[in-house]
């Protein structure tokens, strides 16, 4: 028999928890803790105890860490789903798509890509966890500790002590008082980076062991499972990101009615779909190397289906057990299926807004002070502009026509010509560029489809020329970082050179989608 071990932990000092190591000096956190940085806690643990020999069961996907989000009032919070949308007139009104369709008279805006939410009683709480900044010297790579010949600033973003996350490992009879005992009640642990620099250290709470997967699933997400015995369409949430494969081993972010018949094992169709795909890594801290990067389901992601008859239930339990696809010992692949949402739901009357790196109280600055300040939020700005680039290329969908790897190359350079120019001077060469195709690459560039409004290559390209700023930051989900008045903007050239990056990806996967790379 196999069993959920539900705990939380407390931080007490602030926490990084991220999946990429690009830089020791500077990096953001997950609004979340990761179920593998909990593994590799208990790993460590039963290494040091010269138990090396024992860890097997670890690492064969016989215990199941979930990631851990937040817990707050006694209240268990889940990555909101992408299906929920609030209205733009009446911001307390939230509708959850996949449980009906928009009202054409109404404004609907997405809720904040990183809170998280809880349902009960058709009231709404979000909830996301409090980030600080935090400003250091600059850091040598193996022992974190202050390089005193530089006076280089750089900044990591951490999750703020006093949050509390909950999370489960699922695990059967033979191994349950291992794992039990080796996260004692009460036990301090180190979890993400700066363990030398004054980070990481948080508090391990076992609340219980559920011998029953109802038991524990009710208790913590509150099914609907009342639905399922009426015959109504199933709805599916994913509640981490998952990374997939096809039957050729390719990694893919298709979930078809193939899938899903094959999961539940009777024939089903999606009907409804409201999802977004990531890029996820990771970091193995005893090769001190990042872990290959992969297209991902995001966590949050919900789909609607419709079975030719009713589910068998234990089969939704064990999916919601074990998960799907592939590093599930690492909390990848977690789903639901119909958590207890109705068409419309009343949001908690309570402050909800974002409460990421606040101000946190700093003093008046010099001037020297304050252009210092402006070059490290510069710095995160453009990596956190340039990350999303990669999600959002990874996200978008292409159909058609094939355009000859020629056109392709000549058409890049005539971008690469004006990257460090301004917008104007960019959408001109495009334009002089298209205006001398002849007409058999010109009908190449047409039949190519891009994105889920399945725009043309050229439109698709314009369309990002013309976009402001704001249009541009907003396409990418992009936040900007504020401290105190203290906010940066991208010049002219800057966003005309992110621009050029954007659309030499798409052209670059176009490239690679002839050479038979996806």
């Amino acid at each position: 028999m196999s069993r959920h071990i539900l705990y939380t932990i407390e931080t007490i000092e602030p926490v990084i928890i991220s999946t990429y190591r690009d830089d020791v000096n500077s990096n953001e956190t997950l609004p979340y803790i990761t179920g593998s940085s909990v593994r590799g806690v208990i790993i460590d643990r039963l290494i040091k105890a010269g138990k090396n020999n024992d860890i097997k069961f670890l690492l064969d996907g016989s215990v199941l860490f979930s990631n851990l989000y937040p817990y707050k009032n006694e209240i268990y919070f889940i990555p909101a789903p992408i299906s929920l949308f609030y209205d733009e007139d009446d911001d307390l009104k939230v509708y959850d798509f996949s449980c009906g369709r928009q009202k054409k008279d109404r404004r609907y805006k997405s809720l904040p890509s990183e809170c998280f939410v809880h349902v009960s009683d058709d009231i709404l709480s979000i909830y996301t966890p409090e980030m600080r900044e935090y400003f250091h010297h600059q850091r040598r790579l193996k022992v974190e500790e202050a390089v005193k010949s530089y006076s280089n600033v750089f900044r990591y973003g951490a999750i703020k002590e006093g949050e509390t996350f909950y999370g489960d490992v699922y695990c059967n009879d033979d191994y349950i008082e291992i794992v039990k005992g080796l996260m004692s009640d009460g036990d301090n642990v180190f979890l993400g980076r700066g363990k030398y620099a004054g980070y990481g250290m948080c508090k391990i709470n076992i609340k219980g062991i559920f011998k029953d997967s109802y038991e524990y699933m009710h208790e913590v997400y509150g099914l609907d499972w009342e639905s399922i015995e009426e015959g109504k369409p199933l709805r599916m949430t994913f509640l981490s990101n998952a990374i997939l494969y096809d039957r050729y081993g390719r990694n893919t972010v298709k979930i078809d009615n193939e899938l899903v018949s094959y999961l539940l094992k009777v024939d089903t169709e999606i009907i409804d779909a409201y999802f977004s795909t990531e890029i996820v890594g990771g970091f193995n801290n005893k090769w001190g190397m990042n872990l290959p990067q992969s297209n991902a389901i995001k966590a949050g992601s919900t789909f609607v289906l419709r079975s030719s008859q009713k589910p068998d239930i234990n089969r939704l339990y064990k999916l919601m057990d074990e998960g799907v696809g592939e590093r599930r010992e690492e909390g990848f692949g977690r789903l639901i299926f119909n958590p207890n949402h109705k068409e419309e739901l009343e949001k908690e009357k309570i402050k909800w807004e974002r409460k990421r790196y606040r101000d946190n109280e700093l003093p008046d600055m010099s001037e020297e002070e304050r252009k210092n300040v402006e070059v490290i939020l510069k710095r995160i700005w453009h990596e956190r502009i340039k990350r999303k680039i990669i999600s959002y290329i990874a996200s978008l969908a292409f159909d058609g026509g094939d355009i000859s790897n020629s056109q392709l190359n000549n058409l890049r350079l005539q971008l690469h010509k004006r990257r460090f120019g301004n917008g104007s001077e960019l959408y001109d060469e495009i334009n002089n560029y298209f205006k001398g195709l002849n007409k058999k690459y010109l009908d190449q560039y047409e039949k190519t489809f891009i994105g889920l409004k399945k725009a043309r290559v050229k439109e698709f390209i314009d369309d990002i020329c013309g976009k402001s700023e704001n249009q541009f930051t907003n396409l990418l989900g992009v936040e900007k970082v504020k401290i105190k008045d203290i906010s940066p903007s991208l010049s002219e050239e800057e966003l005309t050179g992110f621009k050029v990056i954007l659309i030499d990806k798409v052209l670059e996967r176009l490239y690679r989608k002839n050479k038979g790379g996806e």
